[in-house]
């Protein structure tokens, strides 16, 4: 999934457990934040390195495609 920047991707996850409107959201979004662990912050940051390493694979990937195919 892609993700501008680590907060989206805090939001993101944020939202899976959500229960709430959309008003209220920001505030909820900030209260979780708060009351993170830093074993939280560390799942969360690994996983999201994860996120954006294979987003750059699949760039990669995607590249190496293009340049075959322009090339037959």
């Amino acid at each position: 999934m892609k993700h501008k920047d680590f907060e989206e991707y805090l939001q993101m996850e944020h939202m899976k457990d959500y229960i709430g409107t959309d008003d209220d959201a920001p505030d909820a979004f900030n209260k979780w934040i708060e009351y993170l662990e830093i074993d939280d912050w560390l799942k969360y940051g690994d996983n999201y390195a994860i996120d954006k390493a294979m987003q750059s694979l699949d760039n990669v990937e995607k590249s190496i495609k293009e340049r075959s195919n322009n090339g037959k």
